[in-house]
């Protein structure tokens, strides 16, 4: 559940933030910041969708390959963003990729999180919902306490996010509770 808030807490940044990269410091208008987050949104969405593609009787490689996608993302949006500061290029491509790939990831981890509970959904939903949104909502507050006031400044949020999505990911792939829910093929 903490892989999810954290996920969903990258895209919360980029709506928290993005407004004050994209109109004040970059001077473009709010509604191309609407339009930019309508794409990285239609990202996102299209990683969820793409999902479906994968293999599901494996949850934690699903998991594990995007968790690496989303640390190659972070690594090569810290990067253009430091060749290429206040790029809108170098803010919503890689912001893009990362919304991608936090909707492949997002599928198997709730696959994972209601297998063990199959007869109490609602409340296993109602708890991750109230979790997952507080948790986002605290480390959107924390970013917001930073002032980022630039593009590499939110490029290094989202690598000390994924980054720490990482070190999650190995410890729930890792784990036996998860390997106990793989279907055998």
């Amino acid at each position: 559940m903490a892989i999810i808030s954290l996920t969903t807490a990258s895209i919360f940044l980029f709506n928290t933030v993005g407004p004050f990269l994209i109109q004040n410091k970059m001077g473009y208008s709010a509604i191309s910041f609407g339009y930019m987050a309508l794409i990285v949104g239609a990202a996102y969405a299209t990683g969820a969708l793409g999902s479906r593609f994968f293999d599901k009787s494996h949850p934690a490689q699903i998991i594990f390959f995007n968790i690496s996608m989303l640390l190659i993302g972070s690594i090569t949006m810290t990067l253009w963003s430091w060749l290429a500061p206040l790029n809108l290029l170098s803010l919503i491509i890689p912001s893009c990729f990362l919304a991608f790939v936090c909707g492949m990831i997002y599928p198997a981890l709730i696959t994972l999180m209601f297998r063990p509970f199959p007869e109490h959904t609602g409340l296993v939903s109602s708890c991750y919902g109230l979790s997952s949104y507080l948790l986002s909502g605290l480390i959107v507050w924390i970013v917001g306490e930073l002032a980022i006031q630039s593009v590499f400044g939110f490029a290094i949020v989202c690598l000390l996010l994924s980054l720490l999505v990482l070190a999650l990911g190995l410890f729930l792939t890792s784990s036996q509770d998860v390997k106990q829910f793989q279907v055998q093929t």
